[in-house]
């Protein structure tokens, strides 16, 4: 009856060492598993951020395309008004006389001024 004895208390000895190890493993898992959720919610608040700033950027962009767009158009009406006076100031008997028969000055309207700037 002593070695049942003995072997009953080595039994109940190991099955508290596992119980012992399994409570550690798991007080482990909680402790990582709240340390997963603090990380996470981090990591969801910088996302959030990140997104908030690629809307940002995407406004800027699109306001730099608008801004390009508008000089751009500048340009042309600028462009297309310094040719009108160029063409002004060169009387049409010498351009005709140079033989540019096929070049005639063409006074644009302010409508073709502003339908050749794209507007």
């Amino acid at each position: 009856m002593i070695d049942l004895q003995k072997a009953h208390n080595r039994a109940h000895e190991s099955v508290q060492r596992e119980a012992t190890l399994a409570q550690e493993k798991h007080d482990l898992m909680i402790e990582k598993n709240a340390e997963t959720q603090k990380l996470r919610s981090e990591a969801n608040e910088e996302h959030k951020g990140l997104r908030q700033a690629k809307q940002k950027a995407d406004q800027h962009h699109k306001r730099c395309i608008v801004m390009m767009t508008c000089e751009r158009s500048c340009k042309l009406i600028l462009d297309a008004i310094q040719e009108r006076e160029q063409s002004k100031l060169e009387p049409e008997e010498v351009i005709l006389g140079e033989g540019n028969l096929e070049q005639a000055p063409h006074i644009e309207t302010n409508d073709d001024i502003f339908d050749n700037a794209g507007l």
